[in-house]
């Protein structure tokens, strides 16, 4: 297991205690490249969904080979039988969730920030793979 996850899953609290606290953690993050200026016109894209015009807002297209550690503020919330860690800069996704009874995670806990799509520079979506 790794150091970043024995401490995420460590227990803190007692029977019956609820505790909330913030924190900032480092997370291995993928960053984003360049904004395109000049991006092809993708007004008839379709692309997991996506659609409409980009313009005027220049387009990332590419994300960074490279890992590399950044700081988020995380909002942890536990008792006795959870522990959740919640990014409020990343629209508040819960990144990690704990059940302390089965020592399993029950939501998905991917250790590492990846964006993936294309983006208009201004309107981020981030996303798990």
């Amino acid at each position: 297991m790794e150091k970043i996850t024995e401490y995420l899953t460590r227990c803190e609290v007692g029977e019956g205690q609820v505790r909330a606290w913030e924190e900032d953690i480092m997370l291995p993050t993928y960053g984003i490249g360049k904004e395109e200026k000049n991006p092809i016109f993708l007004e008839k894209r379709v692309y997991q969904g996506s659609c409409g015009s980009v313009y005027p807002y220049p387009v990332v297209e590419k994300i960074e080979d490279v890992k590399s550690e950044k700081k988020y503020k995380a909002l942890f919330l536990e008792n006795e039988y959870i522990k959740m860690m919640v990014l409020p800069e990343l629209g508040g996704r819960v990144q990690m969730a704990y059940d302390k009874i089965k020592k399993r995670h029950f939501v998905y806990y991917n250790q590492v920030i990846k964006p993936c799509g294309t983006y208009r520079a201004l309107d981020f979506r981030w996303y798990r793979i």
